[in-house]
């Protein structure tokens, strides 16, 4: 809706509730519910916010599901997008400021104004892939370059020459691509650009000249994303020594006793990005050592037995 609209709606509402163009409470107070304060008025800005987040949730469905018009504002950032985001290879699907660590340009004038507004709001009610347990595939499918959960170590890392050869000819776009050539890593490697190993003879073959420095790369690029937007193998278990001593996570109940488990389901990478998400980072979650993580193990609670029955206001 045009701002020009909307300051008339917004003019008529106040002058029908007050009986004149100034309105006597915020528009926030007045859109409250009565038995909190408000007049339970229709906000007409916050509605038309709403409007444009729903259509910023339709433009991230993916698969067959995601509408064409989708496809199409995809090539309209592509073309705006800033010069950092241009290094990233085009024909990289789920390629979009959302999946990927950058925003289109300001008042591009080859973006609607639609489509302009829409991304804003979604920036700033915080639109971002977050979730508590990502699955094998959301987590694979993620474009390794400007990942959208990588610390800023990966900005310095683009900058090398390892990084350039693992796009230009290793062909790497996805996450699951570079844990791939690290998995297939065989035991008689060594430590050398010069290794004689059949990984870096496949390598050598692509036309690299430093097989093992890609290999350490490829590392690299994988430890500055956080830990649980790193690879995981096809049955959701982290590739980790932590994931061996808790097999069978779960959450059990008894009386006087709960035992509190952070494991949810699996959620895809459509479903993983949400809204009113929480932007700021805590501690440092990639510098930690696996050895040192201890977010998967459960957490046995000693209570009265009040939570396990259901709390309530009148409970104290």
């Amino acid at each position: 809706m045009p701002n020009k609209i909307q300051e008339e709606i917004q003019r008529m509402i106040t002058e029908f509730v007050w009986g004149r163009t100034i309105s006597a409470m915020k528009i926030d107070d007045l859109s409250k519910e009565i038995d909190k304060g408000g007049r339970k008025v229709l906000n007409i800005e916050k509605r038309n916010e709403a409007i444009y987040l729903m259509w910023i949730r339709e433009y991230l469905r993916m698969g067959e599901n995601r509408p064409k018009w989708a496809y199409l504002t995809d090539e309209i950032l592509r073309h705006e997008r800033p010069k950092r985001a241009k290094e990233t290879l085009e024909e990289i699907a789920k390629w979009n400021p959302f999946t990927q660590d950058w925003r289109p340009k300001n008042k591009a004038k080859h973006i609607p104004e639609k489509v302009q507004k829409a991304i804003k709001l979604a920036h700033k009610h915080r639109v971002e892939p977050e979730a508590s347990r990502p699955d094998h595939d959301a987590r694979a499918n993620m474009p390794i370059w400007l990942h959208r959960k990588s610390n800023g170590e990966a900005a310095r890392l683009y900058k090398k020459k390892e990084a350039k050869c693992l796009k230009a000819k290793h062909k790497t776009h996805y996450v699951h691509q570079v844990a791939t050539l690290i998995n297939g890593v065989t035991e008689d490697h060594k430590k050398t650009n010069f290794c004689t190993c059949g990984s870096c003879q496949s390598m050598v073959r692509l036309g690299c000249t430093h097989p093992h420095g890609c290999i350490e790369m490829a590392e690299k690029l994988i430890n500055t994303i956080a830990q649980i937007w790193r690879p995981v193998t096809p049955n959701g278990q982290p590739r980790t020594r932590q994931a061996q001593r808790n097999p069978h996570p779960g959450t059990t109940q008894n009386e006087g006793e709960l035992t509190v488990s952070n494991q949810t389901d699996e959620t895809d990478l459509e479903n993983s990005i949400r809204i009113f998400t929480d932007t700021t980072e805590t501690t440092n979650e990639w510098e930690q050592d696996e050895d040192e993580q201890t977010h998967d193990d459960d957490m046995i609670v000693y209570t009265d037995g009040s939570c396990i029955t259901g709390c309530t206001e009148h409970f104290l």
